[in-house]
């Protein structure tokens, strides 16, 4: 039996939705409650907004093999606290790749882009993972990554940077982190952008997260017209 598979075999048995919003156990040595399997869409999101926060931020987890070795193996303290990082000078450099005309014209798009509203909370292709809310007893809710430090392989921002993001966002339109695997991270902003906003957010999405245009809605422009539209924002990394 691997290691993974011995983690998995421990976990609590799945409690009913009703019962879901308030911790049942523990998770990464945070208050938790096993979700039932398959639970997704809407049904996931309104146990994640009706979750008693009196016990901490509520987090929901895809308890991936990716995930559970990053939080128990390599991102253990990786999480530096005190003053994050510029995130700005983090972003600049995939932002001014922009300015490549090859790349301007392949990624910039036009106004006339069209993107999709996303509605969805369960990132795409990872329906069988295990599902978990755990709450995180922090300040601000950028503050998660303390606790639970994803990241920090490829392309994908280590954990003082996804806070750094999430503060960030978080001031402009109150988005907060919801939903976490070992490649995945979904927040729910508690306004969408204005049109003036939508812009420089997709510039600075794209520098956080080039996939979301390149493997994804293909050009900024999309992108801010997908944020006009959109209650959830999905980042993937691979």
């Amino acid at each position: 039996m691997g290691l993974f598979d011995s983690l998995f075999k421990k976990k609590t048995a799945s409690v009913p939705v009703k019962q879901a919003c308030t911790p049942q156990t523990e998770l990464y040595g945070l208050p938790a409650v096993q979700l039932p399997d398959g639970l997704q869409g809407e049904a996931l999101l309104k146990i994640w907004k009706e979750a008693d926060r009196s016990y901490g931020h509520p987090v929901i987890i895809l308890r991936d093999e990716m995930l559970e070795e990053m939080l128990t193996e390599f991102n253990v303290g990786s999480y530096r606290p005190g003053p994050l990082p510029d995130i700005d000078a983090y972003l600049a450099p995939y932002i001014k790749e922009l300015e490549e005309p090859e790349q301007f014209e392949y990624l910039m798009g036009s106004p006339e882009d069209t993107g999709d509203a996303v509605r969805f909370f369960l990132s795409p292709g990872l329906s069988t993972a295990p599902r978990w809310l755990v709450w995180v007893p922090v300040g601000q809710p950028w503050e998660i990554f303390e606790k639970l430090p994803i990241g920090g392989w490829n392309d994908c921002p280590d954990a003082n940077h996804m806070a750094a993001y999430c503060r960030k966002v978080y001031g402009s339109c109150g988005a907060v982190p919801a939903l976490i695997s070992g490649e995945n991270l979904e927040m729910v902003p508690e306004r969408r952008p204005t049109a003036e906003e939508a812009f420089p957010m997709a510039l600075d999405m794209y520098g956080f997260c080039t996939d979301i245009v390149t493997q994804g809605v293909g050009t900024i422009c999309a992108l801010a017209d997908t944020l006009l539209r959109s209650d959830i924002w999905y980042f993937w990394w691979d």
